[in-house]
């Protein structure tokens, strides 16, 4: 069964066009996409496994109108796991709460 899973997420991340090892595997993300201000845009995290440097990066993707239309906002290392959610934005910030 794990090996079936393993053998799906490469495939699906080929057909995006995703990097198997540097792009990393999502384990969450936020169900509320959030559209920017004044924007045709969409902002929305992924929690993404780095499988170089074995840890969570807590990553914020803008989206235009496909998934592959889109590009990395910010990213930090997750100190630990975390109940996150994504609350609001502005012009210039989202306001993300990280669960201590």
């Amino acid at each position: 069964m794990c090996m079936r899973w393993i053998l799906t997420l490469v495939a699906v991340k080929r057909k995006m066009g995703l990097d198997v090892v540097t792009d990393g595997i999502s384990l969450g993300s936020c169900a509320h996409w959030r559209r920017e201000v004044g924007k045709d845009t969409s902002i929305n995290f992924h929690l993404i496994f780095n499988q170089v440097k074995l840890r969570l990066d807590f990553t914020l993707y803008r989206f235009g109108n496909t998934w592959n239309d889109r590009e990395v906002v910010g990213k930090f290392a997750m100190p630990h796991s975390s109940y996150i959610h994504m609350f609001s934005n502005t012009p210039n910030y989202a306001v993300i709460v990280v669960y201590p």
